[in-house]
C-alpha cells in the first residue's frame, strides 16, 4: 500500500461523514435514476443522453475523483449506481414503460463493478506514471464502451472533454 500512497495522499474522514456522504449519493442516484426514466418518456434528447453510459461515466468519475479516500470513492459511487439503477427500473415498472432485460443486466454488471472502477479512478487523480496510465485508460475506455454499446454522438465529445477536465484538473491547491 505504500506504493499507492505515493500516487495520491488520502485525507482523514470521520466515519459519520462517510456514512452521511454515502447516503447523500444514494439519494442522488435515486433522484437521477427516476429523472432519467422520466426523461426517457418525456424528452427524446435528454432521455437518450441519460440512457447512455458516457454521462454516467462522467458522473461516477467526478464522484470518485473528488472523494478524499479510495474507500469513500468506492462506497459513494456504488451507492450512486445502485440508487440510479433501482429508481430507473422501479419507475419503469411503475409507469409500465418498455425496458430491456439485457440492458438491465448490463447496468447491474456496471453497478457491481463500480467500486473497483471507483478505486482506480480515485488513484487516476494522483501523480506519477501509474496515475497517468489510469487517466489515459479512462479516456480511452469510456468512449470505446459508449461507441460499442450505443454509437458515438457528437455531444459525447463534450462529455469526453468534461472527463479530461475532471481527471487532469490540479486539485492539490484544495
Amino acid at each position: 500500500m505504500s506504493y499507492l500512497s505515493n500516487i495520491r495522499e488520502t485525507k482523514s474522514v470521520p466515519f459519520g461523514k462517510i456514512v452521511l456522504h454515502t447516503a447523500v449519493f444514494l439519494l442522488l442516484g435515486l433522484l437521477l435514476g427516476f429523472a432519467s426514466k422520466w426523461l426517457d418518456l418525456n424528452n427524446e434528447f435528454f432521455g437518450n443522453l441519460f440512457s447512455r453510459i458516457m454521462i454516467w461515466f462522467v458522473l461516477c468519475t467526478a464522484i470518485a475523483a473528488y472523494s478524499k479516500r479510495p474507500l469513500s470513492a468506492m462506497l459513494k459511487v456504488f451507492a450512486f449506481c445502485i440508487g440510479m439503477l433501482a429508481a430507473y427500473y422501479l419507475a419503469a415498472i411503475w409507469w409500465d414503460a418498455v425496458w430491456s432485460k439485457t440492458f438491465m443486466y448490463g447496468w447491474i454488471a456496471f453497478s457491481l463493478c463500480s467500486p473497483i472502477l471507483a478505486f482506480f479512478t480515485w488513484y487516476a487523480k494522483g501523480k506519477g506514471v501509474f496515475a497517468l496510465l489510469l487517466k489515459a485508460g479512462i479516456l480511452v475506455v469510456a468512449p470505446v464502451v459508449e461507441s460499442l454499446l450505443f454509437g458515438f454522438r457528437a455531444y459525447n465529445l463534450l462529455l469526453l472533454i468534461a472527463l479530461a477536465i475532471i481527471l487532469f484538473e490540479n486539485h492539490s491547491r484544495k
